[in-house]
């Protein structure tokens, strides 16, 4: 039973694998278990994912995959997070629980097809959301109009003072 039990896990592995897009792998140990609520119920509300696996189902679901350079951190006690939609919202759910979970440390990440340090990661976590990129974005296309329109309106103002000018 506890084989089957196995290999099934190791097939729902595989399965969360093949849709990731981002995946990190954070050190849990000394995390109690109302933390690690607190973090699961913070990455659902952003509809990310975390699971502890056990390591040696975890890297053998990776193996033979581009994720098995992963392998060799997956070691200790560790939980895996993933996104399937390559948004920098669970690193953003890292920094914000941070603060109430001081002993969570990021291993290592995933990303685009590269192993990544935790640098990257909190990198990652520095990106602003979409939201806030298309608010951005939508103000700069907003103030290149108006300075466009300024600058026509003030252009045909003068050429119109010039031709008063010139008819007198």
């Amino acid at each position: 039973m506890a084989r089957e039990q196995n290999i099934k896990t190791i097939d729902l592995i595989k399965n969360i694998l093949k849709t990731v897009k981002l995946l990190i792998i954070i050190d849990i140990h000394g995390i109690c278990a109302e933390d690690m609520r607190y973090l699961r119920r913070e990455l659902n509300k952003k509809n990310q994912h975390i699971k502890v696996f056990k390591n040696q189902l975890s890297k053998q679901a990776i193996k033979d995959t581009p994720l098995q350079i992963l392998s060799e951190n997956i070691k200790g006690q560790v939980a895996l997070i993933w996104d399937s939609y390559n948004t920098p919202t669970s690193p953003q759910v890292l920094k914000m629980c941070k603060n109430n979970i001081s002993r969570s440390n990021i291993v290592c990440g995933f990303h685009n097809g590269e192993k990544k340090d935790s640098a990257y990661i909190e990198y990652l976590s520095n990106l602003p959301d979409m939201r806030t990129l298309r608010i951005n974005l939508l103000n700069i296309v907003i103030t290149i109009h108006k300075k466009l329109l300024f600058n026509i309106k003030y252009q045909a103002i003068t050429i119109i003072n010039l031709l008063k000018i010139k008819s007198c």
